[in-house]
């Protein structure tokens, strides 16, 4: 095994290598459709192997790709493949380098059906022969575990970024055996890339003595991390603690993608961004969506150049079909109201089975339309100046969206069993969506259709807890108390001379308190994600009605809002429990705690009174930044009193 240690980069071989029985190696690995492995390598005296076990009775097939660089940088796809595995059966994918030269890398193999991945490493030196099994890596947002380095132990770590456009940064932290911050180090990794190390070797701690602790590694972007301890000859696993969210919880809606050429407006720069800010999830991809005109504008005419390019693994695309609004199953090359199409035919069939099996692998989350409230535009009487030239002259009516509607999600899961509906946001929460809308899409399409009840909101954020009260009680009358509830879009510009939503009076102050009022009141109320609108501002103009809404100026120019949002997601997110303290009606105190995954406590309050101060703080920080969105905590004695303004602070 010396031998093989001395072998150059050797390490990026070796990390991640569990001694294990080969039963326990095949069949200790609950299915999925996706399988990670941090670590792979072909070449002189190493054999990869990849066991797979297909536990559905139907035959599937498995795709895989290994992603390599043989010296170490430029990763990209060095082998990849499709194997057959039989119903109930198995089947294996020997890897092998063309020139008998050494690529290490990693793995991913994926299918539209549950199967069991594991790796099998044979390893010869002039010691002979060993066989490791290697078990696949989860995406994660934050790993702990044991680490030593030692005359006798060496802790060594794999790392990699599977996003295919984004750069990641990596923090590695070691904490003494008191829990105290030793030493931290960070470095980029760039799209598709791997970094295996010691801990005491670069760009780790090139610099580190004895040590005996816990490592903590943490990313802008999700990443799958594996770790080993050396002792002589022996490889052991380290137990890894994951923190992972499968459901997000922070996200932003209407992304500008493609918007223009600028750097701003491209996947990566986006993504990186969204990795810096916590967010979770995207939704409204307009250029780069699957929206029926964007995809296949003409019939049979298809385009998904956009969306290839904006799917990242770890923050979840959630896709709307056919239209941002008036979504209806006719065609985006109809013209007249004598093609309106009210329930699913050919032509709407075959899109929606053409982009969910296109994508089934790689998304989660449907969404069918937007604001489809918007039809009471259509309805005999009204006036909709922004109705498409196709709109039906007698309406298209709640109970006729619920049946569409119903029809579409019928095709989702035939494609998609795995798949996430969600109601079309409901444009507000107002008397038509509650009374009206909500209940005829039921009476129409039932509600067994639909997995997550979806709504918007962007009146002042003092009106949001009688609406949301609303909402909750029609839930509770109608059997969907149990469903989840999503806010995907909240938010409030920060012009002064746009009123028409809110007149705090608007500014970029109040834009950035309302970050945390909104989305830390959503939670509080119940709500499981929460989406704010938007990132990259629309031109600042007097006759656009949703100027100044984005955490970022059409110039790509950070606003307050959106150092604000950079807190929230680094100290409330992933978060594990939310407690509504104080927050009804007639209080004058919205006080909130925060449980997050890593066990951490965090607290949120505004308002307008005295408010005595839980134990066990010891630091507040106003969410409002400086102009250089810099925050400045300040201590605080536990059990003391605070006056509690309209902008919020947060405490730990």
């Amino acid at each position: 095994m010396s031998a093989l240690m001395a072998m150059t980069r050797f390490m990026a071989v070796l990390l991640a290598l569990v001694i294990v029985s080969d039963s326990d190696v095949l069949w200790a690995q609950v299915g999925n459709t996706e399988h990670y492995f941090a670590q792979a390598a072909v070449g002189p005296s190493v054999k990869t192997t990849i066991h797979l076990h297909n536990p559905n009775t139907e035959e599937i097939t498995v795709v895989w790709k290994m992603y390599g660089a043989s010296s170490g940088t430029n990763f990209s796809v060095f082998d990849s493949g499709s194997v057959a595995l039989p119903g109930s059966g198995a089947n294996e994918v020997e890897l092998s380098s063309s020139d008998g030269s050494l690529v290490v890398g990693w793995l991913k193999l994926e299918s539209t059906h549950n199967f069991i991945a594991t790796e099998i490493f044979d390893l010869t030196s002039a010691l002979g022969s060993d066989i490791l099994g290697v078990l696949p890596s989860k995406l994660s947002t934050e790993i702990r575990c044991f680490g030593e380095i030692s005359t006798e132990m060496l802790t060594g770590m794999a790392i990699v970024n599977p996003s295919p456009v984004a750069t990641s940064t990596v923090t590695v932290r070691l904490l003494d055996k008191t829990g105290l911050l030793k030493d931290s180090r960070s470095f980029s990794l760039d799209p598709l890339s791997h970094l295996a190390r010691y801990l005491n070797e670069d760009p780790l701690f090139d610099d580190l003595g004895m040590f005996e602790g816990t490592v903590k590694v943490t990313s802008t972007l999700p990443f799958i991390c594996v770790a080993i301890i050396q002792r002589g000859q022996q490889l052991m696993a380290v137990a890894v603690e994951e923190i992972t969210v499968t459901t997000p919880q922070l996200g932003l809606n209407f992304i500008r993608f493609f918007w223009g050429s600028e750097e701003h407006f491209q996947p990566g720069w986006i993504l990186e961004d969204f990795g810096r800010l916590g967010v979770q999830a995207y939704r409204q991809l307009i250029k780069g969506d699957v929206l029926w005109n964007v995809v296949e504008n003409q019939d049979n005419e298809w385009d998904f150049s956009g969306i290839d390019q904006v799917i990242t693994p770890g923050i979840e695309a959630i896709l709307t079909l056919f239209s941002i609004q008036y979504a209806s199953p006719t065609p985006p090359w109809a013209q007249s109201p004598a093609e309106f199409q009210k329930t699913v035919g050919i032509e709407a069939q075959d899109y929606v089975e053409t982009v969910v099996r296109r994508y089934a692998d790689k998304v989660k989350y449907w969404e069918i339309g937007n604001e489809m409230d918007h039809w009471r535009a259509a309805d005999p009487g009204s006036e909709g100046s922004n109705l498409p030239p196709y709109a039906p002259e007698e309406g298209f009516t709640p109970q006729e969206q619920g049946v569409f509607l119903s029809q579409v999600a019928q095709i989702i899961r035939e494609n998609d069993r795995d798949a996430v509906i969600i109601l079309p946001g409901m444009g507000g929460i107002g008397d038509y969506t509650i009374d009206t809308w909500f209940p005829g899409v039921i009476e129409g399409g039932g509600s067994e259709w639909f997995d997550v009840v979806n709504y918007h909101f962007y009146g002042p954020w003092v009106q949001y807890i009688p609406l949301r009260n609303n909402l909750t009680q029609f839930l509770k009358e109608n059997g969907l108390h149990s469903k989840p509830v999503w806010l995907t879009e909240t938010g409030v510009t920060s012009s002064p001379t746009l009123t028409l939503r809110t007149d705090y009076p608007n500014n970029p102050e109040a834009q950035a308190a309302d970050v945390f009022r909104r989305i830390v009141q959503a939670w509080g109320h119940g709500d499981q994600f929460v989406a704010w609108h938007t990132y990259i501002s629309s031109p600042d103009i007097s006759t656009n009605d949703w100027r100044l809404y984005g955490v970022r100026r059409d110039s790509s120019a950070k606003q307050l809002s959106y150092y604000a949002l950079e807190l929230l997601g680094e100290h409330l997110v992933p978060l594990k429990s939310i407690e509504k303290m104080s927050g009804g009606l007639s209080d004058p105190a919205h006080a909130y705690k925060i449980e997050k995954h890593s066990g951490e406590m965090r607290y949120v309050f505004w308002g307008s009174e005295n408010y005595t101060l839980p134990s066990g703080i010891t630091e507040c920080v106003s969410v409002i930044p400086d102009a250089e969105g810099q925050f400045s905590w300040n201590p605080v004695q536990a059990e003391s009193s605070i006056v509690l303004e309209g902008n919020p602070v947060m405490c730990k």
